[in-house]
């Protein structure tokens, strides 16, 4: 099989660079290829991903002006995805950031600001007048964004990314890639299922798999982190539905906690099974690293991590003291981190875009850093008006 152009990886940025690319007028023949959502992840193989979720928070406040500007210039392009795709995805319900007087919560409230995005300051009186279904401490304050601030479906993201790429020609293959290589000037793409791609130009945004698939074709390794997270899920009963879905998403820092700097939740959120959870997740001090293949497996076969699973446990009934939980589920995940905290965008060789390393920050941003990615590769250069330097690959 030829084609012009391969995008390896379709999770979130992955699917939003093929999107991009369907749209050009010189993308040639064009293949999109990525697992789909296994079955039994249990049982699954890999490659691992993380964005077979149901929520994930979206917002501009960040105390990172490139990443808040990614993430504003994602939001304006949610309504188009969403009526284009006629798929769902974004539920604007609004966004809390805590902190106690710190520069990052006084850099993200800046940074909102100077992009545009409603955002507004509160003490500890407001807070609780406003939000009576959270425990503040009594030195909080934060802001709070509106506008298009809340939360969005990931799969659903992708999913709709993927319908506009289909409509403008792109085809998809599920299937892992296992080797890449150049033979007589192009990319050779060899698949689990055995499938041999030949293509001209390659975007590669699969996470992990991507250390190993650039160390194959170029002799070098880029640095890229993935650490280990586990997040849990609270069933939320019917009779306190309505008020936590209407809670916005939050980010809370924790300065005294033993086992997590920082924890996030979303909003009340309806699921496959026709549950309703309440997600959290967070930051452990010491977190666990996932350097191979074998070590992706076993985290993703498991159970999660016990100690973060309690942990999280006591911080959402903590700041949620009204809240009945109906039962509890965990969930594994990873993120992967790049030497810098943005994401590569990078050319790495001719005709070769790396466009991956989501720092735990992505979701919200990826419709931006797919259409860089998608930009850099059909151009040649950069030529956005954000630094090129702040997205290139570091290696080892």
């Amino acid at each position: 099989m030829h084609v012009s152009t391969v995008v390896i990886g379709l999770g979130m940025i992955g699917a939003a660079a093929l999107r991009a690319l369907s749209e050009s007028s010189d993308r040639g023949s064009l293949l999109g290829i990525g697992p789909a959502e296994p079955d039994d992840p249990a049982t699954f193989a890999g490659p691992f991903a993380s964005h077979f979720d149901q929520g994930r928070i979206t917002r501009v406040s960040d105390p990172d002006l490139i990443w808040a500007t990614l993430a504003d210039r994602s939001i304006a392009a949610y309504d188009d995805l969403e009526q284009r795709s006629a798929v769902a995805f974004h539920h604007p319900i609004g966004h809390l950031r805590l902190g106690s007087h710190d520069e990052r919560l006084d850099a993200a409230e800046a940074h909102a600001r100077m992009l545009g995005a409603p955002v507004e300051r509160l003490g500890h009186a407001a807070l609780v007048q406003r939000f009576p279904e959270v425990q503040f401490p009594p030195d909080a304050e934060a802001i709070v964004e509106d506008g298009g601030a809340g939360w969005i479906n990931p799969r659903a993201l992708v999913q709709a990314q993927l319908t506009i790429a289909e409509q403008h020609g792109a085809a998809i293959i599920r299937d892992a890639v296992t080797g890449l290589q150049r033979e007589n000037g192009l990319f050779l793409v060899e698949t689990q299922a055995g499938r041999r791609i030949y293509a001209e130009r390659m975007v590669l945004s699969a996470d992990a798999s991507s250390i190993a698939l650039l160390e194959q074709l170029l002799g070098r390794r880029v640095v890229l982190t993935t650490q280990a997270y586990t997040v849990v899920y609270a069933a939320i009963a019917p009779a306190q539905l309505e008020q936590f879905t209407a809670t916005p998403t939050l980010i809370w820092p924790l300065s005294e906690h033993p086992f997590l700097s920082s924890i996030y939740t979303t909003s009340a959120t309806a699921f496959p099974d026709g549950r309703s959870y309440l997600k959290i997740g967070g930051v452990p001090h010491a977190p666990i690293f996932l350097a191979s293949p074998d070590d992706w497996r076993a985290w993703f076969h498991g159970p999660g991590r016990a100690e973060e699973i309690a942990a999280l446990q006591e911080v959402l009934q903590a700041i949620y003291p009204q809240l009945v939980v109906q039962s509890w589920a965990a969930k594994t995940c990873a993120n992967s981190y790049t030497a810098h905290g943005a994401p590569y965008i990078a050319k790495v060789a001719d005709h070769l875009v790396l466009c991956t390393g989501g720092c735990g920050a992505a979701a919200k941003s990826s419709d931006a850093i797919g259409r860089l990615g998608a930009q850099l590769l059909l151009r040649g250069n950069w030529i956005d008006e954000l630094p090129a330097e702040t997205f290139q690959a570091v290696w080892a």
